[in-house]
């Protein structure tokens, strides 16, 4: 509905826009531009404007989701882009896994319980450290995504039915688990790992059973299969 919207304006802004992201996302601008943006909006924004998923005052998410709307058309058009986000895959994937370990060993160490809250200076490089976490992961799959995954194959088909099934459930999956896994007490480490393995095998599971029931299916943002004819006996002569 956005990209209808968008596109239905006079003088083309979605081509215009994804032709100037495209032009400034050059060598180390392709990772340090969406980190600055998705930072500033993050430290001027985030404690005034708490998530609510509203219409009209999640002013937060709407500031990083419009950029993110964009920059994502943008990809969606360039060849080059997409070429510089082969390139830059191993340095995304480097910064993904080292912004991932910090953040997660931040929200360990201050988690809710505590009692001192953490240095402002700390909780501001944090924010920034947070938005690569965000950033750096998509760059990341994004450039594998276009250096393996750009021919048809059956596996892929499979996965790219998956993909809606998959981001209605995951979400409810990670919250209620980390709900029940938070009374365990366990070590870091392994929580997080059954988080994750049980969130995908969750996912898979869910995709399975809608993929099979025919009324399911678009409610998970899949066509119903249209049903099959009754086949007629043979006609003798």
């Amino acid at each position: 509905m956005a990209y209808a919207a968008l596109a239905s304006l006079p003088g083309r802004p979605l081509d215009r826009t994804a032709t100037l992201l495209a032009g400034s996302l050059t060598g180390w601008r392709l990772i340090v531009l969406p980190v600055a943006v998705l930072a500033l909006v993050r430290i001027l924004l985030y404690s005034r404007f708490p998530t609510t998923h509203a219409l009209v005052d999640d002013w937060y998410n709407h500031a990083v989701s419009i950029p993110a709307f964009l920059l994502g058309f943008a990809l969606a058009k360039s060849g080059p882009l997409r070429e510089r986000l082969i390139a830059a895959r191993w340095v995304s994937l480097a910064l993904a896994v080292t912004a991932y370990v910090a953040v997660a060993r931040y929200s360990w160490v201050w988690r809710g319980d505590h009692v001192v809250s953490p240095p402002t200076a700390l909780r501001m490089l944090m924010r920034g450290v947070y938005c690569l976490d965000q950033w750096a992961p998509i760059a990341a799959v994004l450039g594998f995504g276009a250096k393996h995954l750009n021919r048809d194959a059956p596996a892929l088909r499979y996965l790219t039915l998956a993909v809606f099934p998959f981001y209605i459930v995951h979400q409810t999956l990670i919250v209620v688990g980390a709900h029940y896994l938070a009374r365990l007490n366990l070590p870091q480490g392994l929580e997080a790992a059954i988080l994750v393995v049980g969130t995908f095998a969750g996912c898979f599971a869910t995709f399975e059973i809608v993929r099979r029931v025919n009324w399911l299916r678009p409610l998970f943002g899949l066509k119903a299969q249209a049903t099959p004819a009754p086949s007629r006996p043979p006609v003798l002569a």
